[in-house]
């Protein structure tokens, strides 16, 4: 792996987006106080299981989606789950100190952004486009490509939520009339 210095800012409160190597650099998670990360990547990291990942990251506080970076991939079918676990640890339920979480990818640039703004657009009902341009100003890096910000537009018109039941068996009424209109995205759905 090419390698590129740990890198991290906070987005929004107790929220921060960094690079992979930000996830597995103990004075990164120490000083900004994470204690929890979301990662996008191809495969499990070996990192992950190594005392400087496992002193600051605890068991139940690590989400691996694991995703590429490419024209096909379906990001919007993690996109509830991430955003119910970024809520659980910024604001646990157990009347905890809020947490702080760590999204990142391999270059915090793609998939970071975009489940950094799926977020975002959920917990602040602002627009795609608003939030990109505010992420733009805090992390210069943020570039989601075009078929995550395709997946974005359709995040923001089904209302932040894809499915009617918890079992993700029934589609929403919004995404059932995305979907008849032939979106390539819904061959990958699952």
């Amino acid at each position: 792996m090419d390698y590129w210095p740990a890198s991290t800012t906070e987005i929004f409160p107790g929220l921060f987006i960094g690079n992979y190597q930000s996830s597995n650099t103990r004075e990164v998670l120490e000083s900004n106080k994470i204690t929890a990360v979301v990662s996008a990547a191809e495969g499990r990291s070996g990192h992950w299981h190594r005392t400087k990942f496992t002193d600051s990251i605890k068991p139940g506080h690590h989400l691996w989606i694991e995703c590429l970076d490419n024209k096909v991939e379906n990001m919007l079918r993690y996109m509830r789950t991430i955003c119910d676990f970024i809520d659980a640890h910024l604001e646990p339920k157990d009347s905890k100190p809020p947490g702080r979480v760590l999204v990142h990818c391999k270059m915090g640039r793609s998939r970071s952004s975009t489940m950094v703004i799926a977020y975002l657009m959920c917990k602040l009902g602002k627009s795609r486009d608003e939030l990109l341009g505010e992420m733009k100003v805090k992390w210069p890096r943020t570039r989601p490509s075009s078929n995550f910000m395709a997946q974005l537009e359709i995040w923001e018109k089904v209302g932040y939520d894809l499915w009617d039941d918890e079992e993700r068996r029934s589609p929403s009424w919004s995404m059932r009339r995305i979907w008849r209109r032939g979106r390539p995205i819904w061959k990958s759905m699952g």
